[in-house]
């Protein structure tokens, strides 16, 4: 299975060992991807969970009444 790095364009060999939301990186860029589908094949970049993370600032707290 061939598919192109969404980051760097180049072409990669996917396992056909891996399942649906597997991650792997590019060997060019190194971009952690993860795979989507797998009819036609579709990588995306892997979700990181760093969207999970919240971080407040305290500082803003005199904003509100």
């Amino acid at each position: 299975m061939r598919t192109q790095c969404p980051e760097c364009d180049s072409w990669i060999n996917v396992p056909r060992s891996l399942e649906l939301w597997d991650t792997f990186s590019c060997p060019r860029c190194h971009t952690e991807l993860q795979l989507i589908d797998d009819n036609p094949v579709e990588v995306d970049y892997a979700d990181t969970d760093d969207d999970d993370d919240f971080d407040f600032d305290d500082d803003d707290d005199d904003d509100y009444y």
